[in-house]
């Protein structure tokens, strides 16, 4: 459903790319039922500002935390901090930096189109805190998405485009993240199987679609039926 298109846009065309994303080596799906994936809620992480981005841009993207204050405890500093995959082995950092912390290069090297989970530890003058599962997805090459549309000769406010597409079967291992990318002429709004996608409205944000149409991430892993993913 797309609605508000610019009138020199009046085709109202949409870019469609359904992708499974396939978890790295190091995913949380791949680490065994007995690791806990819980977060620390007194150690609170984002990944690029967001909490399980979906379409990192960077291959070095930057980790923020903030620490909920322990009750009673006074002038509670952090000393270090440690950034790793989850199941990597990583390396303790002298600092009391917590924003936009940037991945260390000599962990591990990223590639795009993957997810992945992140370890974060951090030491404070009173505590260690731990957030064993912090999920974020590298962009993959948007090579495979096609633009859908009407067609020039309709001028329907809020046309319905619809679109059969063929989902991968999922590894053996479980690990994949189903992502719906979405890049529209005007607001858009995605449905599977007659259910939409999120709560978002006015999606995405306003941008000039002379210069550049902006891509919206959705993790649609729990709307497809089983079947339709073997």
């Amino acid at each position: 459903l797309i609605c508000n298109q610019p009138r020199s846009m009046a085709h109202s065309a949409t870019w469609l790319a359904f992708l499974g994303i396939t978890g790295a080596a190091t995913s949380v799906h791949t680490q065994g039922a007995g690791t806990s994936t819980k977060a620390t809620p007194e150690l609170r992480v984002t990944v690029g500002y967001a909490q399980k981005p979906l379409a990192l841009e960077t291959l070095r993207p930057r980790f923020s935390w903030a620490i909920t204050p322990l009750s009673g405890a006074v002038d509670e500093r952090q000393l270090r901090y440690s950034i790793a995959l989850l199941g990597a082995p990583s390396a303790w950092i002298a600092s009391n930096r917590s924003a936009l912390v940037p991945f260390p290069t000599d962990v591990a090297s990223l590639e795009a189109g993957r997810l992945y989970s992140a370890v974060i530890r951090v030491e404070t003058t009173h505590r260690n805190l731990t957030s064993l599962d912090v999920q974020f997805a590298t962009a993959p090459t948007f090579s495979r998405g096609k633009f859908i549309g009407w067609g020039a000769g309709n001028n329907s406010a809020c046309p319905w485009i619809r679109k059969e597409v063929t989902v991968q079967a999922p590894s053996s291992t479980g690990s994949d993240v189903y992502v719906a990318y979405v890049a529209s002429y005007g607001y858009h709004e995605l449905w599977i199987n007659g259910k939409k996608v999120g709560n978002d409205v006015l999606a995405p944000s306003v941008s000039d679609l002379a210069k550049r149409v902006l891509v919206r991430s959705y993790d649609v892993t729990d709307m497809l039926p089983p079947a339709k993913r073997s």
